[in-house]
């Protein structure tokens, strides 16, 4: 038997990350089914997205002592934190200031109706379902990348061959860049922000 609901319980909890927006759905009729079929486009930061959201969810629940779903009617209030784009931002000893021309909420894409529909839709069984075939398939990913590092870097040298491998100039060019690349997006992604930035604006957009 669920457990009646009080009127004046609450649930509030809090999810780390990028907010990122529902997919477009895209619908077609198939010829040989004789059907209507529909996809999603998402994409794997939409699936983590909603994993952690619904496990947000389900620990919120269990720390108050809920274990099944509600079956009552809710009020949602939810309230999304977005990133400011690095123009917003000044210059140099001013870099961490907003400026003043600045608006004060975002006006551009993710709208707010995909990124509600996001949450929602996490909230439901199947997008359980959906997240729990997600982590599997990233342990199955795991396992496959881990045997080709372990080939790659701890399996025996095949026929005792220890011949230096030689690597072209240019490919030792190309790989060296896309380091540098890398490691400059990872630790300074404030920096490809802002010619992202510059470029819509140049652009129009």
């Amino acid at each position: 038997m669920n457990r009646p609901l009080d009127p004046l319980l609450r649930l509030s909890y809090f999810v780390a990350g990028t907010p990122v927006p529902q997919g477009s759905k895209r619908a077609w009729y198939n010829q040989a089914t004789k059907q209507v079929m529909m996809t999603e486009d998402a994409g794997a930061r939409h699936s983590s997205w909603r994993w952690e959201l619904s496990s947000q969810a389900r620990q919120a629940m269990a720390d108050a002592g809920y274990v099944q779903p509600f079956d009552q009617a809710i009020l949602c209030a939810v309230v999304f934190h977005q990133h400011r784009p690095a123009v917003h931002y000044g210059s140099g000893k001013y870099s961490q200031r907003v400026k003043p021309s600045a608006p004060r909420h975002p006006g551009r894409k993710p709208d707010l109706d995909k990124l509600v529909r996001a949450v929602f839709d996490s909230l439901t069984p199947a997008a359980v379902v959906l997240g729990v075939i997600a982590a599997v398939n990233s342990v199955i990913a795991l396992f496959y990348y881990a045997n080709v590092a372990k080939e790659a870097w701890m399996a025996p040298v095949p026929d005792g061959d220890r011949l230096p491998v030689r690597v072209p100039s240019s490919l030792g060019a190309a790989i060296g860049l896309c380091a540098i690349a890398t490691v400059a997006v990872g630790v300074l992604p404030q920096i490809v922000g802002r010619f992202g930035e510059l470029a819509t604006f140049a652009l129009g957009g």
